[in-house]
């Protein structure tokens, strides 16, 4: 880029400028160089010394003296600047090999990398605001359960913190790490467990006829409709006992199964394993103490029913136990309708993270390939429309004189096939004719001859075929004999 140029210039300048500084030359220097220069012998030199060491009369001051003389006759006008030879050489070698790489037009290397930073930075900006959008529309869609599970603000906080970069490494690396905080965000282990624990209750509730609806939404995950069916079993009072328990059976099959399942998807202990204290999850608790809820209003059913029976007439008491025994299963039901709609939400808010996971991924490789099109592309969905006009107009047709025509007569001439009759045809045929025993299955016999056939069955057959076997040789004497003939064959 250009404006590295005056850059380096003044960077050049600065770097004179203080070795300048600090390279300048002291007095001891200067009394060097005009011992030098006048040919005094040190003189200067020595005087120096002698006077920066304090040593003063007799000889010290005679060899001033004639040092002052010496100096007083010389003019410092002689001294002529001397001109840097080998650093004006240098500088100028540096400024001509300057000069000719300024004016050179850039490698194909250099081009090609000047444009792949032009487009990571780009496309980084592009990206980030695409995102922006997307989660837009995801908060969009979320509902209430959905928010209290994924803050979309977090969202929207994480891609905010996306630097757009000119590096694509850096930007991948971004992207990677944004990535790897979404699908964190969506693995949720306790979902993963609930959702097996109901499937296995789908499979035990599709084995009943009166619980199969409710296995069939199970197992197609529709949390929410599973949820509606389960409050419809919720039990109501009734006028009689007898109409309490028949609501209530339904109810009563569905927690066995679903309590079965529960107990089915624990992990089953190892032999020679730790004992290790089992903790339930919360759809596993509510789950069993939904069936046990249930068992014990049923038993407060039956209680109540047979004190009626004994005293002829309603217990208060019973039926007070019966009352409370109801309401807790109804409050039991409502936490496992509550579980069931969370674990919808969860399921769609994890599906909806997956999605914009996937869409990161995606812009990964937007950004690593310089031929990759946007994930974001795209128009709208296909519309509706008709048009009703017409041309009444038509163009005119114009012989090109490349005309093919078919000569010949229809019906003369080779064909590729041909038809023959069987009675004068040429064609050979390959298959033969055999003749062959026609083999009769033994299977009368082999009835009578078997050992688990008790033995008054196997006279009846007999019978029966013996009857059969004199009625047709009266009607047919001729094919009695060539029946009795066949089977002495």
């Amino acid at each position: 880029p250009s404006f590295w140029y005056p850059t380096a210039a003044l960077g050049m300048l600065a770097g004179a400028a203080i070795t300048a500084v600090l390279r300048r030359a002291d007095l001891d220097d200067s009394s060097r160089f005009a011992d030098d220069f006048f040919d005094l012998k040190d003189s200067v030199t020595s005087a120096r010394s002698f006077e920066n060491a304090d040593r003063h009369g007799g000889l010290y001051e005679l060899q001033t003296q004639c040092t002052v003389k010496k100096i007083a006759s010389l003019s410092p006008d002689a001294i002529r600047w001397q001109w840097p030879g080998r650093l004006l050489a240098a500088a100028g070698i540096l400024v001509f090999a300057s000069a000719l790489t300024a004016f050179k037009s850039p490698s194909a290397g250099v081009l090609e990398q000047l444009e792949i930073e032009a487009t990571t930075l780009a496309r980084s900006e592009e990206v980030q605001e695409k995102l922006e959008e997307f989660v837009e529309e995801l908060a969009k869609s979320m509902d209430e359960d959905e928010r209290a599970l994924v803050n979309p603000d977090k969202l929207k906080k994480w891609i905010e913190q996306l630097e757009q970069t000119k590096d694509r490494k850096e930007a991948m690396r971004q992207l990677a790490e944004l990535e790897r905080k979404i699908r964190k965000e969506a693995a949720m282990e306790s979902q993963k467990r609930d959702e097996q624990l109901l499937a296995q209750a789908a499979r035990e509730l599709e084995k009943a006829e009166e619980t199969k609806e409710l296995g069939k939404k199970l197992k197609q995950q529709k949390f929410r409709e599973a949820a509606k069916d389960l409050k419809k079993l919720a039990p109501e009072k009734r006028k009689t006992l007898s109409q309490e328990k028949k609501e209530l059976a339904r109810l009563k099959a569905a927690a066995q199964r679903m309590a079965a399942a529960a107990k089915a998807a624990r992990p089953k202990k190892k032999k020679f394993q730790l004992k290790k204290k089992f903790k339930p999850s919360d759809l596993d608790q509510i789950v069993t103490d939904l069936d046990k809820g249930v068992r014990d209003y049923a038993k407060s059913l039956d209680d109540a029913e047979l004190a009626e029976g004994q005293l002829g007439e309603i217990d208060p008491e019973k039926m007070r136990d019966a009352e409370l025994y109801r309401l807790g299963v109804g409050d039991k039901l409502n936490k496992l309708g509550k579980k069931l709609g969370q674990l919808d939400a969860r399921k769609n808010s994890q599906k909806k993270l997956l999605a914009l996971s996937k869409k990161i991924g995606q812009c990964q490789s937007y950004l690593g390939k310089s031929q990759c099109e946007s994930p974001f592309a795209g128009g709208k969905k296909a519309g509706k429309g008709s048009v009703e006009s017409r041309r009444d107009e038509r163009d005119e047709l114009v012989d090109n004189e490349q005309n093919t025509a078919l000569k010949g007569i229809k019906g003369d001439g080779p064909s590729l096939s041909k038809i023959e009759e069987a009675e004068d045809g040429t064609g050979v045929s390959n298959r033969k004719a055999e003749s062959r025993e026609l083999k009769v299955q033994r299977q009368f016999e082999s009835f009578v001859q078997r050992e688990d056939v008790p033995e008054d069955l196997k006279e009846g057959v007999k019978q029966y075929f013996k009857t059969i076997q004199n009625i047709s040789a009266e009607q047919d004497p001729a094919a009695g004999k060539d029946d009795s003939g066949e089977k002495d064959k």
